[in-house]
């Protein structure tokens, strides 16, 4: 029992990829034939549409926690505000009606790797291992989202309740376009919240979050330049999620449902009031889960789900074998007035956001993602799902020269 328990601890934490970062720290790397036909380091990075941006990552969200009938895995649909967003604006679900989602590969399965594939296009496949004591920065010549709104003279805040060292977020933002971090030091030092509150979870929740973001944004709106606010939340982290004072007791048997409900609340009641605001229309807003629930005690779907695991059908069985069921939540909201249906990874939304903001992109590319706003094939779609977790996270001499300084 302790073995099983065990065993059942490191899958559906996923630790099991932090194994393969240090196999590949010992390897000899290679000379990538993927990375040099799939990766692009963006070159022209002339913003010609200068919207502002809005990026609010959920903690943990995945479109499984809307019902069956809706494109999730529950009998239930507990994020009923999120799945009326994607479907009112986009999720790149075609016309099937049904909520689509990123498929999540490896090296972008925790925070910091979740937030970083979706701004760089790249996997967290750092060729050292995970000790942020020596390092400097990430990916010194990668070219990141940031890096291009900065060139482009956006104003640049990113905004969460946990201390900003927390998996070296700090590095990643304020060395990538020097953002300005917003976290819970922050936040007490100008006085938005007691000096010696924290409760108890990681820092201070989402309903405070929200608050201070409002009077973040609305202080960004009256400057001249646009700008980019970026979202951190937390509440729904693993294992089972933090009960704020706005949650619910709506399931005595499954907590984690009461604070999924309360987190869709919050950010359905945060998006209405970005709608009353003057600043709303010229601004894409994206929202998005970090990467999949990581929980190590809860069973939130049928036993047939529980493995994350299915067989494609026929049409798709020439390209994979097997692949993700879950799917990482995804919405666009002021975006161009396009829906194609494509089956898509983190590294995409880098590239869609670039074409939002209509910056040239070479053969509708950027980092290892295409432009979901057009019909070339996303890397998912062109290859195994195996293949791709593969090629992306092989170690490599094109991944090293990024991370050169």
């Amino acid at each position: 029992l302790i073995i099983l328990t065990f065993g059942s601890f490191i899958f559906r934490a996923q630790l099991y990829n932090y194994p393969k970062l240090f196999y590949n720290y010992n390897k000899k790397p290679v000379d990538s034939e993927f990375y040099k036909t799939e990766y692009v380091n963006p070159n022209n990075n002339v913003i010609t549409n200068k919207k502002n941006i809005i990026y609010i990552f959920l903690e943990s969200m995945e479109t499984s926690f809307a019902s069956y009938e809706e494109g999730g895995l529950l009998k239930e649909n507990h994020i009923p505000n999120l799945t009326k967003l994607a479907l009112e604006n986009k999720c790149f679900n075609g016309n099937t009606n049904k909520l689509n989602g990123i498929t999540q590969t490896d090296g972008t399965s925790w925070t910091i790797a979740g937030i970083l594939s979706k701004i760089s296009g790249l996997p967290y496949n750092m060729q050292q291992p995970a000790n942020f004591d020596n390092l400097v920065t990430y990916l010194p010549n990668a070219v990141m989202l940031t890096d291009i709104l900065h060139s482009n003279k956006y104003n640049q805040v990113f905004a969460f309740g946990s201390e900003k060292s927390f998996g070296a977020m700090d590095l990643l933002l304020e060395t990538h376009g020097d953002v300005e971090v917003h976290d819970i030091n922050w936040y007490k030092n100008k006085g938005y919240i007691n000096k010696e509150y924290h409760n108890g979870f990681w820092g201070f929740e989402d309903k405070y979050l929200y608050e201070f973001a409002k009077k973040d944004l609305l202080e960004l709106s009256t400057k001249e330049e646009p700008f980019f606010y970026g979202i951190d939340t937390i509440d729904t982290h693993f294992q089972e999620g933090f009960i704020c004072s706005e949650c619910q007791e709506n399931h005595p048997n499954q907590r984690f449902f009461d604070v999924l409900e309360c987190a869709d609340r919050q950010i359905g009641q945060f998006i209405n009031w970005l709608k009353q605001q003057s600043f709303y229309d010229n601004t894409l807003i994206v929202i998005s889960g970090d990467h999949l629930f990581m929980s190590t005690t809860l069973n939130l779907f049928e036993d047939e789900y529980e493995n994350n695991i299915r067989i494609v059908d026929e049409v798709e069985e020439k390209h994979r074998t097997k692949e993700s069921k879950r799917k990482v939540y995804c919405c666009f909201i002021n975006s161009k007035n396009t829906n194609i249906y494509h089956n898509y990874n983190s590294f995409d939304i880098y590239a869609t956001i670039l074409d939002e903001l209509d910056v040239p992109l070479q053969n509708n590319k950027a980092g290892f993602g295409v432009n979901l706003n057009s019909n070339n094939q996303s890397i998912n779609e062109k290859y195994s799902f195996k293949f791709v977790n593969e090629k992306t996270m092989e170690k490599n001499i094109q991944y090293m020269a990024l991370e050169q300084n």
